[in-house]
């Protein structure tokens, strides 16, 4: 009887401790204080323009579209010169409108490159704030989650780059989405305007750790022969 209860003291114990960790993991990541999974293990920020178009290489693209009849900006506006106006015809045909939350997977994809290419709708414009940001920015890391992406691209909503990027940037889930690989696609402009206020969120939200940095390139210097020919 003793042993029985030593053993159920022992198993009650560790359930006690399991609960407590997952608790404090929940509380400190959702402070943006870690400690954290860490499914992640690349994050990036990357402009786009035309010349760079054919440069993307990912397993999928999401790009937020809202929904309104009027020619596409930014990161999907490229992409729609790209494909030769596909995206917009598909607006204007009405297979996919932007309505809220609205998913469509494009069979083209393969045309520039991409694995996967999604569109995602966002409803009708009205101005960003930060809880409805943040939900759609996990919702779309969702979408790719759920096609097998391992490496996804997200593109800022178009006229709103920078709102995007202060909000998303401070997203606790972030840092535990399951793509390993997390890029935010947006405009020069954009990386150009704001850079030193995005690096200060980058640094705060932990996220410039996963950030690649170039090589150093320094080249070697060639060992000096001492001795000389006579």
């Amino acid at each position: 009887m003793l042993m029985v209860n030593m053993g159920m003291r022992r198993r009650c114990w560790q359930n006690v401790n399991k609960s407590v960790y997952s608790c404090t993991n929940y509380l400190t990541s959702s402070c943006g204080l870690g400690p954290f999974n860490w499914h992640m293990k690349h994050f990036g920020i990357r402009s786009v323009d035309l010349r760079r178009v054919d440069t993307l290489n990912f397993d999928a693209i999401v790009l937020p579209i809202f929904q309104e009849k009027t020619q596409l900006l930014g990161v999907a506006g490229l992409l729609d010169w790209r494909l030769c106006g596909r995206l917009s015809r598909l607006l204007v045909e009405e297979k996919f409108e932007g309505r809220d939350k609205e998913v469509i997977l494009l069979s083209y994809a393969s045309k520039i490159g991409q694995k996967n290419l999604f569109l995602y709708g966002l409803g009708q414009t009205r101005k960003l704030d930060a809880s409805t940001s943040r939900d759609r920015l996990i919702r779309m890391l969702d979408v790719s989650a759920k096609s097998g992406a391992k490496s996804t691209a997200i593109a800022t909503s178009p006229r709103q780059d920078i709102e995007c990027l202060r909000h998303w940037l401070q997203t606790p889930q972030l840092l535990d989405c399951n793509p390993s690989s997390v890029t935010i696609l947006t405009e020069k402009q954009t990386l150009v305007e704001h850079k030193s206020e995005i690096t200060a969120l980058l640094k705060k939200s932990g996220l410039e750790r996963l950030m690649k940095r170039p090589s150093s390139s320094k080249k070697k210097k060639a060992p000096v022969n001492k001795t000389q020919a006579t």
